[in-house]
This record gives C-alpha cells, sequence and structure tokens, in this order.
C-alpha cells in the first residue's frame, strides 16, 4: 500500500498535480488567455474540481508561480551551506534548475509583466515577491562575503541591483536555449563572471 509524503494529503497532491499541468498548458500556449474548461479538459478533471482549489484563472496562474519559487527553495534547502561563494553558487543553480523545467512558461511569466489585467496584475505581485526574497538572499551573500574579508563594497544596494539584472538577463538566455548547459556549470561561470572584476561594484580580493 503506497503511502502519502510526509505532512500531505491527497487534496495538497491533487492541487499539485493541477498547477503542474496547468503551468505546462500555459507555456506550451504562450498565453494566459486559457480559459478554465480548456483547463480542465487539459489536466482531466472536472471543470467544477478546478473551482474547488482555486478562485478563478488568476488564482490558478499564481499558484504556478509560487510553485516555481517552491522549487527554488527545494533546491537550496538541497545544498545547504554557510560559504558565500557557495551560497552564491547554489542560488544560480537553483535559478537556472527552475527555468529548466518549465523554459515556456518562465517566459510567459516574465512577458506578462507589466500588462493590463487581474491576470497580469498578479503575476506582477508574484514576481515582485520572488524578486525581493533573491534580493534579500544577495544581500546577505555580499554582506557575509564583506566580513570574510572575498570583495570591498562601497554600495550593498547597488551591487545588488547590478547582480539582479545580470541574472535575470541569463534566466532569459536560459529559457530561450533548446540545449543549455549543465545548471550547475552555467553557474559557475556566472558567479566567475560576477566576482571577477566585470561587475563594476564588486572587487574580489585574492585568495591564497
Amino acid at each position: 500500500m503506497s503511502t502519502l509524503p510526509e505532512g500531505e494529503s491527497t487534496a495538497d497532491l491533487r492541487r499539485a498535480e493541477i498547477v503542474a499541468r496547468a503551468r505546462e498548458l500555459f507555456g506550451d500556449r504562450g498565453t494566459t488567455d486559457v480559459s478554465m474548461d480548456e483547463i480542465a479538459q487539459f489536466v482531466g478533471v472536472a471543470r467544477s474540481t478546478l473551482y474547488v482549489y482555486f478562485s478563478n484563472r488568476s488564482d490558478l496562474m499564481v499558484a504556478c508561480i509560487e510553485g516555481l519559487y517552491t522549487q527554488l527553495q527545494v533546491s537550496m534547502d538541497g545544498h545547504p551551506s554557510t560559504a558565500p561563494l557557495e551560497r552564491f553558487e547554489h542560488l544560480i543553480t537553483g535559478l537556472l534548475e527552475v527555468v529548466d523545467g518549465q523554459p515556456a512558461f518562465f517566459r510567459l511569466a516574465l512577458t506578462t509583466q507589466g500588462s493590463l489585467g487581474t491576470t497580469a496584475a498578479a503575476v506582477d505581485v508574484e514576481l515582485g515577491i520572488i524578486g525581493a526574497e533573491v534580493a534579500n538572499q544577495l544581500t546577505e551573500i555580499l554582506v557575509d562575503g564583506q566580513k570574510h574579508g572575498l570583495w570591498k563594497i562601497t554600495n550593498i544596494e547597488q551591487s545588488v541591483t547590478l547582480l539582479g539584472q545580470q541574472i535575470y538577463g541569463a534566466l532569459l538566455v536560459r529559457a530561450s536555449q533548446h540545449a543549455p548547459l549543465d545548471a550547475g556549470e552555467s553557474a559557475r561561470h556566472l558567479v566567475e563572471f560576477c566576482c571577477g572584476g566585470l561587475a563594476a561594484s564588486l572587487r574580489v580580493n585574492n585568495q591564497p
């Protein structure tokens, strides 16, 4: 007899399955303008079942994006580290792996930002939350690295903004590649780029 994962209920698993399939459909269509009837048919459930878990399409779209953040958290938890450079690399690796899991949906989520409509507004809020959390992690990494003498930064906030822009660009490129490099290898290259003096606000000290 199979058992459910600890802390998971049948309803939790059903909701997760719906979100995963809906994310796939949104990505394949390249638009959020998909009816709940179409989603239900693609997922393989009754339309009424969708409304048990989600009040509307915007609610479902938000759940799809929240799922990406959950995947990032799982990836980070699987690579615990206190060393600043390792934490930086694991953060980037996690982000790249999230994109690799559903590149079409990731592209859709980013292109939906700033658009008009209820769904777009909900997407903006959710992506803003994720962006803020990534910025917080970058801030902690830079502050910790500064304490360990890895670099000298005169403006942490500006450095986080610059790093965020570079990471954002890397994720966009990643989502458009048909056969990207291994996520870990790509993360190492990006970290080396950021910490090799090419980022204007970072001056990495030579280590013995």
